[in-house]
């Protein structure tokens, strides 16, 4: 999305103060508010309260809360653990699970953390090209109605 003739996606990893960054979906459409999420009760905390909505940033948010528990303690044992309290987080939420186990068997477990950071941004590059087919896929249908009604 574009505000203020900026480009911004939902959740993002700055790599420049390595921390995780969202539009709080609570503050929308009247404010636009963007938060850090520090560790994983930041992102534990968005998913519960709903400052990330819709089943990709739900996934997106869960596969990032696992990479700042990495960053607070690089075990997989420790992240397994982590990864069961996330999904309780919003135990409905299918992308939620998806994320998590597709990050539990990306780990590489000689490089935990960066492993999952890239990880993350294959998750929401994925995501965004899915979103880029589903807005083309729409404006074909938008124009065939227009046609039809020309």
């Amino acid at each position: 999305m574009k505000i203020a003739g900026q480009n911004y996606r939902t959740i993002w990893f700055d790599p420049d103060k390595k921390k995780v960054k969202i539009i709080d979906q609570t503050k929308l459409p009247f404010n636009f508010e963007i938060i850090s999420l520090d560790n994983f009760a930041d992102g534990f905390n968005a998913i519960k309260e709903m400052k990330v909505r819709g089943a990709p940033l739900i996934g997106a948010t869960a596969a990032y809360s696992l990479y700042l528990a990495s960053k607070e303690k690089e075990d997989i044992n420790y992240l397994r653990k982590k990864s069961e309290e996330i999904k309780k987080a919003r135990p409905t939420a299918v992308n939620l699970s998806w994320a998590v186990n597709r990050i539990l068997n990306k780990i590489d477990k000689q490089n935990i953390t960066e492993s999952i950071l890239e990880e993350c941004i294959k998750i929401c590059n994925e995501d965004t090209k899915i979103c880029e087919k589903i807005g083309e896929y729409g404006l074909q249908i938008l124009r065939n109605i227009k046609k039809k009604t020309d």
